[in-house]
């Protein structure tokens, strides 16, 4: 992934540590251009899913369907 390109291209990022940053600057630019920011704590579970749903939407016709009980983030990791 390379945060600010455009078209926005994804590559492999294999070590965690480069991926928590990453993740972070992908959410500063949506925040910056964004009217309504979202102020999200990205802790590594929440970083494994957003990687997850990223891999899954990458597939031709790839699509998902998110299960998991109210105020779980679903729609915000989305």
């Amino acid at each position: 992934m390379v945060p600010g390109a455009d078209p926005k291209l994804y590559d492999e990022v294999e070590d965690q540590a480069k991926l928590v940053p990453t993740i972070e600057e992908y959410l500063a630019d949506y925040n910056a251009e964004s009217k309504s920011p979202m102020p999200l704590v990205l802790f590594m579970d929440a970083i494994e899913h957003v990687s997850r749903v990223s891999r899954v939407i990458r597939q031709p016709q790839g699509n998902a369907l998110l299960l998991g009980v109210g105020g779980s983030g679903r729609q915000s990791l989305t």
